[in-house]
């Protein structure tokens, strides 16, 4: 251990000593995902009355808060227990878990263009593949809604290498 470590010994909020499910987060996930299924469906006409279609994107802030909870208490739950953050096991978990999905759906996108809800690819195909998918991004174009996965991997590999350097 470091001096640092010595003098300021690392305190771990007791919730993430022995992390189990928490229902509450589930209510707030079920809640972002109606608020994102009214917005999508008043885009196809089923709208409701009092216009509540427009506060859509309430439910994908919500995602990314609770995203980015979640991922602080998985990086940080090893130090709970006395241990080390392991980055390259938490890139794997995340890569196998998200990946797989997001391949096929790409390659949906890329190999059979009359399946897209817009004719047109507004993104190179290396920007998916590489998760910048959301630097200069035309909404309303194929596959431009992906861009929250990119939002996503960017501050996984943020916060997962800053919560690693600040140790």
């Amino acid at each position: 251990m470091s001096d640092a470590a010595t003098l300021h010994p690392i305190v771990v909020d007791p919730r993430f000593q022995n992390r189990e499910r928490q229902p509450g987060l589930d209510l707030l996930r079920a809640l972002a995902i109606i608020v994102v299924v009214i917005y999508h469906a008043a885009l196809f006409g089923f709208k409701l009355p009092g216009r509540v279609d427009r506060f859509g994107w309430i439910g994908v802030d919500l995602f990314f808060v609770l995203s980015g909870y979640l991922i602080g208490a998985q990086l940080l739950a090893p130090l709970a227990r006395d241990q080390s953050i392991r980055l390259g096991r938490f890139f794997v978990r995340r890569a196998l878990r998200i990946m797989p999905a997001y391949f096929v759906i790409l390659a949906v996108y890329f190999l059979l263009p009359s399946w897209r809800e817009y004719p047109e690819m507004s993104q190179a195909l290396w920007k998916f593949l590489l998760s910048v998918q959301n630097i200069a991004l035309h909404g309303g174009t194929a596959f431009s809604h992906a861009c929250s996965l990119a939002v996503e991997d960017q501050f996984y590999s943020r916060a997962s290498f800053s919560f690693a350097l600040s140790l």
